[in-house]
């Protein structure tokens, strides 16, 4: 387990079926994912057993996200598409809708974040969102930090139009100087 100042990031389990599952088949969540279909309890079981797989590569982690004091299921996160040459990740993050805008996101982002730069000795993490998702854009880049890299054009398809995928970034360097609290922006 790893743990931030809100959330505790663990593998996923067989017990935490039910949750993904859920998770995954709402469609308000769905609209930022590269996911563009509801998915079957044994998709997502198989899913949970690939997580594992990954891990033990070293190619992807990826984590429930548990409320430290409550200790319930909020979401989910993890450092993708590894890189062990470049050394370099993607950062994904799904939160239920009834536990967003509590500060739960970027402190798993911030956790993962540390993980990935102290742990797996990563040089660069980025993350993407889809060009409408304003708040997620805003979080990344205004609140952890990241830098703007660019927007894809035409990268995601939703709801019968294509949108463009924004994406950004963070090197160890930028990390180590936002834990200093200097400020380069």
């Amino acid at each position: 387990m790893i743990t931030g100042e809100k959330v505790i990031l663990r593998m996923a389990e067989k017990e935490d079926l039910e949750f993904v599952y859920d998770l995954i088949n709402r469609e308000e969540n769905r609209q930022y994912l590269s996911v563009y279909r509801p998915m079957s309890k044994k998709e997502e079981e198989d899913w949970i057993a690939g997580t594992a797989q990954k891990a033990t590569a070293g190619t992807d982690y990826t984590f429930i996200i548990i409320d430290r004091k409550t200790k319930k299921q909020i979401g989910n996160c993890g450092i993708h598409s590894i890189d062990t040459i470049a050394r370099h990740g993607e950062i994904g993050i799904t939160i239920h809708p009834k536990f967003q805008n509590k500060g739960y996101g970027p402190d798993a982002i911030t956790t993962l974040l540390r993980f990935g730069f102290e742990s797996l000795n990563l040089h660069m993490i980025t993350i993407a969102a889809i060009e409408t998702n304003k708040r997620a854009i805003h979080v990344y880049k205004d609140k952890l930090g990241f830098k703007y890299e660019g927007t894809l054009r035409d990268r995601k398809y939703k709801n019968g139009r294509y949108y463009g995928s924004a994406w950004l970034s963070m090197t160890r360097d930028e990390w180590e100087k936002r834990k200093e609290g200097v400020n380069d922006a």
